[in-house]
């Protein structure tokens, strides 16, 4: 089976209620990254959910949980060469190496980034072009115990299609445009999930029955209803209605009573339920994937 995942398309971390301003600094000034015009009212009021764009992909800033969300892992971006040198001058990068320099944001989320590809700047329907990231490259995760990795590459094979590299105590499972989730064994310290309020990542997919299938065979109690959100599918009907359903748990499929890892992941579907693309999966990476624009 062939990965059915097409695009990391956007991580959403809560911070605390009238934090935005100092994550603007972060993320804007300091990482380049665009504010999207479709939430140009909550930036300019600095509240409700904000998106900064990367590339083809996103980070969703959105206010609110009872503790600011501090990932387990790490974020590797991609720049333009001209980007990752002006960023690499900055105070708050630390050179890690002749490519790659590292970063944290106010609330501690640690950051690798390096030169190399990906989608246009503008990649994004409500972003503009000329930022220097090209996106998210990688997201990479810690894991309590190394010996949950062969579980995890277990279930990204049988939910996603997509067929893990597991070696060197690390799990690395690439798809779409350069990009990967990687997990390996590290500090866990931050795995509340208060009110739906927890980091999650959004997956665009090309075969939204397909996933739900999979992860509902294994245990339908993998199909998670976040109540933050309005779309809420407690059905394929309507997930594919809306285009989108969430996992919460990571699990092994020989053993699926026992949670290796939680992190929500939001699956959304390329297509519409007619067939049609998307409006919110960018056209370009429609286009570089192989696919019609349209």
């Amino acid at each position: 089976m062939a990965s059915r995942i097409l695009l990391l398309d956007h991580l959403n971390l809560s911070p605390l209620p009238n934090a935005l301003p100092p994550l603007f600094e972060f993320y804007q000034d300091i990482l380049g990254h665009l504010p999207d015009r479709r939430r140009e009212t909550d930036r300019s009021a600095a509240s409700g959910t904000v998106w900064m764009n990367a590339g083809a992909t996103q980070f969703h800033l959105s206010p609110g949980p009872p503790t600011p969300n501090v990932l387990d892992g790490r974020v590797h971006l991609h720049f333009s060469p001209a980007g990752f040198e002006s960023l690499s001058r900055h105070p708050a990068a630390t050179v890690e190496s002749p490519a790659a320099v590292s970063l944290r944001c106010p609330y501690g989320n640690s950051f690798l980034c390096s030169p190399g590809p990906g989608a246009p700047s503008h990649a994004q329907p409500g972003a503009a072009p000329g930022a220097a990231c090209r996106g998210i490259s990688e997201l990479e995760l810690f894991v309590v115990d190394g010996a949950h990795l062969a579980g995890i590459a277990r279930f990204y094979e049988r939910v996603f299609g997509a067929r893990g590299e597991l070696g060197g105590g690390k799990l690395r499972v690439p798809f779409g445009l350069h990009q990967a989730v990687t997990f390996r064994e590290g500090p866990v310290e931050n795995g509340g999930y208060e009110d739906g309020f927890g980091p999650h990542v959004s997956l665009y997919v090309d075969d939204l029955r397909g996933v739900w299938e999979s992860a509902a065979a294994i245990d339908p109690r993998l199909i998670f209803v976040n109540p933050r959100f309005k779309n809420k599918a407690y059905t394929i009907e309507q997930a594919e209605e809306q285009c989108i359903f969430r996992l919460l748990e990571i699990v092994d499929p020989e053993d699926p009573g026992r949670v290796l890892l939680r992190m929500e992941h939001e699956v959304t579907s390329a297509v519409t339920k007619d067939g049609g693309r998307n409006p919110a999966y960018p056209r370009e990476v429609a286009v570089m994937n192989g696919g019609g624009a349209d």
